[in-house]
């Protein structure tokens, strides 16, 4: 089915706006000229030219890219109106880089919005008194050995519609700023020199249908080239490579659509390449005014190789048009995938298997650079995609840039390829432009033009309909014309929900219980989450529940977290410091900025890894080590994979007491293949009796070779289990040479080797001086509240739970015992909270140890905690930091699937991490003991009785308070200071993050801390340099 000139065909519908329109305010004028779209391809003048397959080394080809003259314009009306005259005098405008978009280059301010869009709506028409307006012009000579082709020029993407002229003739107009946008120049064209200006509108109709969660900018946003094209040439291809024989051979036709000048006979011959070895052709002549042809390879490829995420085998497909003499006239080659994508059963397939799409949405955004990328950049997110177990990839939400799909061809990433289609500011009711069929057509163009550009990548396995658009007739329309063109490929769009017009149940952002209630319903469609897990700052909580569910079900095959990198710029202070820009720091133009909801990335602007990012890679792992008796040493392997085995892959595992690696070995790899689960045992060495600690074996799974991206040796999996524990000896007490004097004010315990001292107003241990050292340089005390996160701002958890900010505490009652062994000190603090309080019983021991149990009373119908523990500060001389528990980043009650448990060090600054805003940050989970000491080795050892968590900062904590929308606040804000601050938490609530917005962005309730009955115990001890590991094995008989 050809390509059809939706103003044509749709030109029966009257407009009602009631005014004259410019062509960029008219939602049925989106092209004037355009050449109908095609897929990616390049054309050489012969066939062995063709094998390089890049633009830029063909003759055909003339690049535009680099230095423009440029104007800029506030408005319309503003704008230089006959600028592209060949004689307009633009000798002192600007200079421009093309591409890159404008606002980037000194003129304006990006808009970063979300739902709203970047002015106010009044659909079809855009601002008058701020749509800015690009003015370029450039001069160029087209090669002299081109005279007789046709010349086209070629806009990879313009943001968002551009006039276009050649030597003062106006050629045509486009909109639609993620697609191609090509004209035919050839009878526009003089010898030598000449003349081309574009005229570009920040804003036009079609930005109604551009309201992306993303940063609204404007420019040329991709590259611009001449090519040249015989008057007989290839205008498009479709390749048709699907498998038969139970998905064992390959087969493969073309769909050849010439452009025809003259009716000689013509011949096109398509070959297919291994290795750029020719294995099979066929060719096929045609003659007259035929244009359309298909060509098919007579023979099946029999055991082809075929192409999935795990392998990702390629061919190359050549394609020539030869004249009637047989002279080549062009060739080109596209590399092909042999691979069928299906639904069946319930179930999305490739190649006939069921797939599980481990995916992350990604925005095109370069933090210095915005919306244009380079190869490198695009590299590098398949690389650090595939190092952290992600295999699928969501072009949220328009087509992305050309080399994106190659890319993901060649390396093996599963992709959803989205139009450019999202009305999110006009919301789904009666006024969603979905439901209005005077927006039909471009509806409908941009889907064509999606379709067409790609049609041909072997990684794009589901075409999407568009994002966040409400749902009706347009919808409804553009998934009838996919299915028309193309059947080798599923079909998903989220509004859609179940019904007809989507072949996925494609949800955003659907709770588990959502989930369950689906495959408990009466459903008949695969379900995948096309965005969920909402990645915004210190986030990504209860990933692994989700998983769990997924794994438990056939017809729940994954889904794409939101999202992949954070949308922000990288810029200086005045003091010349770096900072990671959001919503509001890039300038101002008259519309408010939707603040940090752009940085929701696993990743950083530049590509460095957030924290979460860590938990994603352990619940995406490919493989589980799957405990039968860890005592024993009986296991099984799952392979998680869909296609591979094991093979490339080997197996070994460690034994390690408190972090210290006693045994390892390397381990035959079981033979597993895909989806399958096989037991396997593991014979331990003879391992000592310990006194306290545990014994932990830890699996780890690497790649033997070297992929593409991805090095030999690197851990794809890893799972760790006890094996045995240890009981703590109880330590020998002596006499105490304590003594106890009470004043009206404080409780002073002393010996000569130190001094505890109690508030009687507060109850609170205020001072701790061991040999002439404070270890403590602020009061230890009850401790409630955490700085809100992005995920607590939005459920709001900084007014629900704010009374546990501001809670207060005193003294009802303290009771001093002294036993021959130790000075018990019992304290009872009262909280201002309803019937609540906090029962604290202190143990002073001779050699100056404080064992504390703390009781917390608080009552049930009060806010539920953010936090339930102990805090306080101790001077930043103590900055080593050692802990045992989980690391080497922070983890938390809902996200610590990704820390392994072990011993961990490093300086108490490094523990901060600075998130895009300041919030929550560095806790660290499973905690078994911790130390912080200076330079010689003195300080403060913690003794957990059972596992707490902990927070060490080199700050104090309401530093990462939220300050409101107002003040532009910065992690890199933060500076380390003069106090180490201390939060030892018997409890902390989750991050959550299923969404960052309203109640579902709270974690889930298992993760929560409810008003109740509470109780922990830790000891505080002094040590010295070399005792950390002794004083950790010993407790207190109580």
């Amino acid at each position: 089915m050809k390509y059809l000139s939706i103003i044509v065909l749709l030109g029966v519908l009257q407009l009602s706006w009631g005014q004259k329109m410019e062509d960029w305010e008219d939602p049925n004028v989106f092209d004037i000229n355009m050449l109908a779209p095609h897929a990616i391809f390049n054309v050489y003048g012969n066939k062995e030219a063709a094998l390089d397959k890049t633009w830029e080394q063909s003759d055909r080809y003339q690049a535009l890219n680099g230095i423009w003259k440029f104007n800029w314009s506030v408005a319309p009306t503003k704008r230089p109106k006959n600028f592209f005259q060949t004689d307009y005098n633009v000798s002192n405008w600007d200079e421009i880089k093309v591409p890159a978009n404008i606002e980037l280059q000194g003129y304006s301010a990006p808009i970063y919005t979300d739902v709203p869009y970047p002015f106010d709506p009044n659909p079809p028409f855009v601002p008058v008194d701020h749509n800015p307006v690009g003015s370029y012009k450039r001069k160029f000579t087209v090669p002299a050995d081109w005279n007789g082709q046709q010349v086209i020029i070629h806009f990879g993407a313009v943001n968002s519609a551009m006039y276009l002229w050649v030597n003062g003739k106006k050629v045509g107009y486009g909109e639609g700023s993620k697609t191609p946008m090509e004209f035919d120049i050839t009878n526009y064209l003089q010898a030598g020199e000449n003349d081309l200006a574009v005229e570009l509108y920040r804003f036009c109709s079609g930005s109604y249908l551009e309201d992306q969660d993303m940063w609204k900018m404007s420019g040329i946003e991709r590259d611009v080239y001449l090519v040249a094209r015989t008057p007989n040439h290839i205008r498009d291809f479709f390749v048709h490579a699907s498998l038969i024989n139970n998905y064992t051979d390959g087969t493969l036709n073309v769909d050849v659509e010439l452009q025809r000048a003259t009716k000689e006979k013509l011949s096109v011959e398509i070959e297919l390449l291994s290795h750029k070895q020719s294995i099979a052709s066929a060719t096929k002549t045609i003659k007259g005014s035929q244009k359309d042809l298909n060509i098919a390879l007579n023979n099946a490829i029999s055991k082809v190789d075929k192409w999935t995420a795990e392998t990702p085998h390629l061919y190359d497909l050549r394609i020539t048009l030869f004249d009637a003499k047989k002279n080549v006239l062009e060739s080109t080659v596209r590399s092909i995938g042999f691979r069928t994508s299906e639904i069946k059963n319930r179930q999305l397939l490739v190649n006939g298997v069921p797939v599980t799409l481990r995916g992350v949405n990604r925005h095109e955004h370069s933090t210095i650079n915005g919306n244009i990328l380079t190869e490198e950049e695009m590299i590098e997110d398949i690389r650090l995609m595939q190092e952290h177990n992600i295999n699928a990839v969501r072009a949220s939400h328009y087509p992305n840039m050309a080399r994106w799909y190659e890319l993901c061809d060649e390396y093996g990433m599963y992709v959803v390829d989205e139009a450019n289609i999202e009305s999110h500011g006009m919301g789904y009711g009666d006024e969603s432009l979905a439901k209005d069929t005077a927006w039909m057509a471009t509806h409908i163009n941009r889907t064509q033009r999606m379709l067409e550009r790609t049609k041909n990548h072997a990684s794009i396995i589901v075409w999407s309909l568009g994002n966040e658009a409400g749902d009706g007739i347009n919808f409804q329309e553009t998934y009838a014309w996919i299915k028309s063109r193309d059947t080798s490929r599923p079909v998903q769009y989220e509004q859609a929900r179940s019904r007809d017009h989507t072949d996925i149940t494609a949800p955003m952002y659907a709770t588990i219980d959502w989930m369950r209630e689906y495959i408990e319903g009466d459903y008949t469609k695969p379900y995948i989450l096309c965005e969920y897990a909402h990645a915004m700052g210190n986030s990504v909580g209860n990933l692994q529940g989700y998983w769990d569910l997924i794994y438990s079900e056939p017809s729940l095959q994954g889904g794409f977290i939101w999202d992949w990198a954070d949308q922000t710029f990288i810029q200086e202070d005045h003091d010349g410091q770096a900072y990671y820009a959001y919503g509001g720091d890039m300038g101002y133009v008259g519309i408010s900025n939707d603040s940090s909801f752009c940085a929701n990335g696993l990743v950083t602007s530049d590509r460095q890894p957030n924290p979460h990012i860590y938990e994603v890679k352990k619940v995406y792992q490919p493989f589980k080590i799957l405990e039968k008796d860890a005592a024993k040493g009986k296991f099984s392997l799952w392979n998680r994979f869909n296609f591979i085995g094991t093979e490339n892959y080997e197996l070994s595992y460690s034994i390690s007491y408190y972090g210290d690696e006693v045994y390892t070995e390397t381990l035959e790899m079981p033979a597993v293949n895909a989806h399958d689960t096989i037991p396997f045992k593991v014979n331990y060495p003879k391992l000592a009796a310990q006194t306290g600690g545990e014994y932990i074996v830890t699996f780890t799974i690497k790649q033997k070779k070297a992929s593409a991206l991805v090095n030999a040796g690197h851990e794809i999996a890893w799972d760790q289990y006890v094996i045995k524990a240890f009981a703590k000896e109880v330590a020998t007490t002596i006499r105490t040479s304590l003594k106890v004097k009470e004043t009206a004010k404080e409780i002073s315990i002393s010996n000569k080797n130190g001094k505890v001292i109690f508030s009687q107003e507060s109850g609170e241990l205020l001072a701790w001086e061991v040999n002439g050292k404070q270890l403590i340089e602020t009061a230890l005390q009850p401790n409630f509240w955490r700085a809100p996160t992005e995920n607590d701002l939005a459920w709001g958890m900084n007014i629900k739970c704010a009374s546990w900010k501001t809670v207060s505490w005193k003294a009802s009652e303290i009771d001093v015992e002294k036993l021959d062994d130790r000075v018990i000190v019992k304290v009872t603090q009262t909280l201002s909270q309803k019937e609540s309080r906090v029962i604290s019983t202190y143990q002073l021991f001779e050699n100056a140890d404080i064992q504390v149990k703390t009781d917390f009373e608080l009552a049930e119908d009060l806010p539920e905690l953010p936090r339930v523990g102990m805090a306080f500060k101790l001077s930043a001389e103590f900055d080593n930091l050692q802990w045992y528990g989980r690391g080497p980043l922070e983890s938390y009650a809902d996200r610590k699937s990704g820390m392994k448990q072990g011993l961990y060090s490093g300086k108490v600054w490094d523990q901060y991490y600075p998130y895009v805003r300041p919030q929550e940050t560095g806790l660290k989970e499973d905690v078994s003991w911790l130390s912080l000491t200076n330079q010689s080795g003195d300080g403060l050892l913690i003794v957990a009785d059972e596992p707490l968590a902990f927070n060490a900062q080199q700050f104090d904590f309401d530093l990462l308070e939220h300050k409101g929308q107002k003040q532009m606040a910065h992690g890199s804000d933060i500076k380390p200071g003069d106090k180490i601050s201390v939060c030892l938490d018997h409890k902390q609530m989750g991050v959550g993050g299923d969404t960052t917005w309203g109640w579902r962005a709270q974690a889930h309730s298992q993760f929560r801390v409810p008003a109740g009955t509470y109780s922990f115990s830790f000891r505080l001890s002094p040590v010295s340099s070399g005792e950390v590991m002794n004083k950790i094995k010993y407790t207190y008989n109580q």
